[in-house]
């Protein structure tokens, strides 16, 4: 059993004097994928509670647009004994953007606040840095070894950014209420537009994998995550799609590998990957 403590990446909301664009969703998305390698907590995907943190869409539209507000996490994160929230604002200046987030401790019901600018002129690399130092002073630190896990080459623009964020907000929506799409498929309209938008993304492949996923279109689901990981080899959501492609093509020696290799990139015990493979071929 894994006894690690769970962080929970919320949508970042537009400031006030922000017109919502997506792109609070994408650096969520961005957020939840440079946090998915960090060895000291367990791998906690917000897509996986959207529908019990948001009873509805559109109370998840009203949040992402800053129309209301979350102030009831601690109450979520006791019922949902997740120990971690990582929440903020965004505005979008010129060229950059500024991020100012909170992370909520419910162990210690304790915040703690920092401002960051986002960068795409060097791949959001100092962005990424500076997070893991504040994360380290919040006591979550992570050794140089997994941070250069954390701090692929992200070759997006913000414009990328902005489809990306419509391209989560369209999986969320599925998630929390799938009757609102017809059989319950995803639309791919923002998940192309965010791979012509931004090509050489990690994010914006691995997220267009998921939709094929979704669609039960298995082949062309693994040819957006094989995209993905050339670009950032240590992505986890990637390797998980590829794992649970290869489980529904019933092909157990190459889930097991993708299994092992998603392990092996947060120091996890390999039987444990082989174990869970193991379980899920025999039900």
């Amino acid at each position: 059993m894994d006894t690690r403590s769970k962080l929970i990446v919320l949508p970042l909301q537009p400031n006030t004097d922000q017109e919502y664009n997506g792109i609070g969703l994408g650096i969520h998305f961005l957020l939840g994928n440079m946090i998915a390698v960090h060895s000291g907590l367990a791998e906690f995907w917000f897509g996986w509670r959207a529908n019990k943190i948001f009873k509805s869409v559109s109370e998840l539209h009203e949040f992402c647009r800053n129309k209301n507000h979350f102030n009831t996490v601690g109450f979520h994160a006791k019922e949902q004994k997740i120990r971690y929230w990582l929440y903020g604002k965004y505005k979008h200046i010129k060229d950059i953007l500024l991020v100012s987030l909170t992370l909520y401790d419910d162990d210690f019901e304790k915040k703690y606040d920092i401002d960051l600018y986002l960068e795409p002129s060097d791949f959001f690399v100092g962005f990424g840095q500076a997070l893991f130092n504040w994360l380290g002073q919040c006591g979550l630190p992570l050794d140089h070894q997994q941070i250069s896990k954390a701090l692929w080459k992200e070759d997006i623009s913000i414009k990328g950014l902005e489809c990306l964020g419509w391209a989560v907000e369209t999986t969320y929506r599925n998630y929390i209420d799938p009757l609102l799409f017809k059989d319950g498929l995803f639309d791919l309209e923002w998940f192309e537009k965010a791979v012509i938008e931004s090509p050489m993304s990690f994010l914006t492949n691995d997220l267009k994998g998921w939709a094929f996923y979704k669609n039960k279109d298995y082949k062309k689901a693994k040819d957006s995550f094989k995209k993905a990981l050339a670009l950032n080899p240590a992505g986890i959501g990637a390797l998980s799609g590829m794992m649970w492609c290869h489980f529904f093509e019933k092909n157990k020696e190459k889930a097991m590998a993708f299994a092992i290799a998603k392990a092996d990139v947060t120091h996890e015990p390999h039987d444990a990957a082989v174990k869970f493979i193991e379980k899920k071929f025999q039900n």
